[in-house]
């Protein structure tokens, strides 16, 4: 079942949902946090590297906390 096409809106939208443009903030940092943890096992597979989980574990929460910070700052201040 398709949707007819509405009448764009004050902005020019068709009142589509994401599009506004810009950058997706959440895809980019999930993208960013996907890449260090493949090149991290990367690096333990093919070079013997191993990880001291006793700091890495309290590194990724504080990092994974402030990222989720930042990007509802974003929000915040993108939204006025």
């Amino acid at each position: 079942m398709s949707r007819a096409p509405s009448a764009p809106d004050a902005h020019g939208s068709h009142g589509t949902q994401g599009s506004h443009g810009g950058l997706h903030v959440a895809g980019i940092a999930l993208g960013l946090l996907s890449l260090v943890v493949a090149l991290l096992s990367l690096a333990h597979q093919l070079l013997g590297l191993g990880i001291d989980g006793e700091w890495v574990g309290p590194t990724a929460a504080l990092t994974v906390g402030g990222l989720l910070v930042v990007i509802g700052l974003l929000g915040l201040i993108r939204r006025r």
